[in-house]
């Protein structure tokens, strides 16, 4: 007499209990992994674009969405990963008492309660480095900047230039550098101090900066020098900005207390040559400058 083993099957709720105990149990490990992997990964950069792709590459692997946005506060960046779906959770990103922005997930079906409490663990992760890389980028646009201007500084123009001779390389190759000198400056120091002085220098700089294209670049060169860097523009472009800017000095000066303090500039522009190296190309510029300077003529003076 042979028997046979039957293994009655297991009912349909109990069914979906167990599955849905071995989803949570999964959900759990990956949420584990995930914890170890950003607490080892995240604090590695404090580069803010590389940081964020970084947190979306591991939290997605756990939680899966179709889209992710990063939105910093008082910041000019913005990140985002994905697509735009129907279903969003938001969370506003805050670190003793200090905002640092707004996350964004997205996906085209709900997100489940399970997920979003393992999503808001793994969150809690980014925000000591999120916080670290803000000062970073805080602190290298102050190593930049020029203090007195808010314009960059001699270090930045170096920077940008190289930047923009190797951009300008591989594309139409037009990019146009004007170089100008306050004339007078010294003369106002002199005579009213030097506060004075840098009350000039600042709205001489916001004037440029309110004449010149988004895309047009201004730095401090030094002293009463300025350096106004212009990618896809030619010589004819850069002449038509010169006389602009010529325009703008003589009807905008300088008023303080009582008395009115008038602006004037010398002004040298080039445009880059195929080639070209940045020493070079700003040596010409210069000399255009310093040549307009001993003509006084009416317009720039070009290299």
């Amino acid at each position: 007499m042979t028997s046979a083993l039957f293994r009655r099957p297991m009912p349909a709720r109990d069914l979906h209990a167990y599955r849905k105990a071995m989803a949570g149990a999964q959900l759990e490990q990956r949420r584990q992994q995930a914890m170890f992997t950003l607490s080892r990964q995240l604090p590695t950069t404090l580069e803010l674009e590389p940081l964020v792709r970084l947190f979306a590459d591991i939290v997605h692997k756990v939680v899966p969405f179709d889209g992710l946005s990063l939105e910093m506060e008082g910041e000019d960046f913005a990140w985002a990963q994905g697509v735009e779906a129907q279903h969003h959770a938001e969370y506003g990103l805050r670190l003793n008492e200090q905002r640092l922005g707004t996350l964004t997930l997205m996906r085209r079906f709900p997100f489940g309660k399970d997920e979003l409490e393992v999503f808001e663990d793994l969150l809690a992760f980014l925000l000591y480095p999120l916080r670290n890389a803000l000062l970073y980028r805080y602190t290298l646009r102050l190593a930049l900047r020029d203090p007195l201007t808010g314009v960059g500084n001699r270090l930045a123009f170096d920077e940008a230039l190289a930047r923009e001779i190797v951009r300008a390389g591989r594309h139409d190759g037009r990019l146009a550098l004007m170089m100008l000198d306050m004339d007078g400056f010294k003369e106002v120091n002199d005579r009213h101090g030097h506060l004075v002085g840098d009350e000039l220098l600042k709205h001489f700089a916001r004037l440029v900066k309110a004449t010149a294209r988004g895309s047009d670049m201004l730095f401090r060169f030094g002293g009463d020098e300025f350096a106004l860097l212009m990618p896809e523009t030619d010589m004819d472009g850069a002449r038509q900005l010169a006389r602009r800017l010529r325009e703008v000095l003589v009807v905008q000066p300088l008023l303080q207390r009582e008395e009115t303090i008038p602006l004037q500039s010398s002004i040298g522009v080039a445009q880059w040559l195929p080639g070209e190296g940045a020493a070079a190309f700003t040596a010409r510029a210069d000399a255009a400058l310093y040549e307009d300077k001993r003509s006084r003529r009416a317009g720039a003076c070009c290299a």
